[in-house]
């Protein structure tokens, strides 16, 4: 899934972005979390 694959792509940028996309950002870390654990 492309999920995963830009997860581990803005793995670094991500964690800047959150701040400024709120919610969303969050959700993201998220998904990106549960997809490494799988």
């Amino acid at each position: 899934m492309f999920v995963v694959e830009s997860a581990e792509r803005a793995n670094g940028s991500v964690l800047r972005r959150a701040p400024q996309m709120g919610l969303t950002g969050l959700l993201y870390l998220l998904v990106a979390a549960i997809t490494q654990w799988l």
